[in-house]
């Protein structure tokens, strides 16, 4: 994983003309392996006996499954069942709800890039990805209701001056207090989780318009819509608290702490940073906000790839 992390910083520096970007970031993994070799390496361990439940098998794991949803790959059967790699109790729920995002990103990949509305066969498949997207993200909604309450949150809200600060550009803007950052790495990878669900849902139903009966389909994207604007903000508000956690150590520095993220926070904050500018649905003035922080953890990271994504764009959910 170290190697595929220098080959990410590395790879884009040296290529002077790069193919356009796709729906799942074609261009990212055409000479980067160092991820599959890992993955590999994890499947020798397992088939030689070693325990799987270590949290470094457990941690790697967990980043092919984020690699995995972002290419729309196919779920390996071996990574499958997370009880097996020692989750246990909510983060086993929410990993069995990892896998199904998995699935369906894969599922929705072919049927939603270009729909024949001339194939019934075509427009079964897409009602089908469309139900069971609405099914998944209402059970991730229900996932946090069985949450300990150091899992939870506060929210509080402020009318900030006018300032040049990125972070303080709304007025009465909500703000998340949370036990620490690790807990506020889990709810703003969840927030991605249902970011995706919703983004598909709203693909799907767009898809299956028709003049006859419009209004059904329509109010269901309204209702994505309203869920992506919360999701959004929400997420918004976990990645400030993730990096004004750097504050009290970084002492006058703090008020520039989104554009020098440290290392370590950047690191937690790249994969929902990333998932989030990928959802065409996302608001522009959230948008901006989550573009500029995901250029700033790829500026603390070296990453030349992640620069590419809050530029240009690399991958579509």
């Amino acid at each position: 994983m170290l190697m595929g992390g220098y080959e990410n910083i590395m790879y884009f520096a040296r290529e002077y003309t790069a193919p356009p970007p796709d729906a799942v970031g074609s261009r990212f993994w055409k000479s980067v392996c160092h991820e599959k070799g890992a993955a590999s390496l994890l499947s020798t361990r397992r088939q030689r006996g070693f325990a799987a439940d270590t949290e470094l098998d457990k941690a790697i794991r967990q980043k092919c499954l984020r690699i995995i949803i972002l290419r729309g790959g196919a779920m390996p059967a071996w990574l499958e069942d997370g009880s097996d790699w020692g989750e246990k109790g909510h983060e086993l729920e929410l990993d069995s709800l990892i896998i199904r995002v998995l699935t369906l990103r894969n599922k929705s990949i072919s049927f939603l890039r270009d729909m024949d509305e001339s194939d019934p066969k075509i427009v079964d498949e897409v009602k089908a990805i469309a139900m069971e997207a609405y099914a998944l993200d209402y059970d991730l909604a229900l996932w946090p209701s069985g949450l300990a309450q150091d899992w939870r949150f506060q929210i509080s809200r402020t009318h900030s001056q006018p300032s040049l600060n990125a972070v303080d550009v709304y007025e009465n803007t909500p703000s998340h207090s949370y036990s620490s950052v690790g807990h506020a790495t889990v709810w703003n990878r969840y927030r991605a989780l249902r970011l995706i669900t919703n983004s598909i849902q709203k693909r799907a139903f767009f898809a299956l318009q028709s003049p006859s009966d419009g209004s059904f389909a329509e109010a269901n994207m309204q209702r994505c819509q309203v869920n992506i604007n919360n999701l959004a903000v929400d997420l918004r508000c976990g990645v400030e608290f993730s990096l004004k956690s750097q504050a009290p150590a970084r002492g006058a520095k703090a008020i520039t702490f989104l554009d020098e993220p440290h290392p370590s926070v950047a690191a937690l904050l790249a994969w929902p940073l990333t998932v989030a500018v990928s959802v065409d649905a996302v608001e522009p003035p959230e948008k901006t906000w989550l573009k500029g922080a995901l250029k700033a953890v790829a500026r603390s990271l070296g990453h030349t790839l992640l620069e590419s994504v809050s530029d240009h764009g690399e991958f579509k959910f």
